[in-house]
This record gives structure tokens, sequence and C-alpha cells, in this order.
């Protein structure tokens, strides 16, 4: 992540906040940008994959 990308969370968020806040906005652009960087590269598991897979984690 960026320091822009950063300063960009800060400015949108309100005058007044925690630092706990702070760190979930910055904790959820990380994983999203992990995320989309899993899709650029088609590392990712289709939605009727992930149905079969936890089908059979009951069946066990």
């Amino acid at each position: 992540m960026k320091k822009q990308e950063v300063l960009d969370i800060i400015e949108q968020l309100p005058d007044e906040i925690d630092g706990e806040q702070l760190m979930h906005e910055l904790y959820l652009k990380a994983k999203l940008d992990q995320a989309e960087a899993a899709v650029a590269k088609e590392d990712v598991v289709s939605h009727e994959e992930a149905v079969k897979r936890s089908r059979e984690w009951f069946i066990k």
C-alpha cells in the first residue's frame, strides 16, 4: 500500500477516531488489495468449487 493511499483513507475518516478504527480501515484496504491481486492472477476459487469444498467438510 502506498503512502498516498493511506492518506486518502485518513482523509475520508471522521475528525475523531480511535486507533482501533484506523487500524481496521487500513487492514480492510490491505485485504481488499490482496484479494484484487489474487483475482488479477486468477488465483481464486469459483463459487461452485467453494460450495463443493464446504460440503466435503460436513460429510467427513
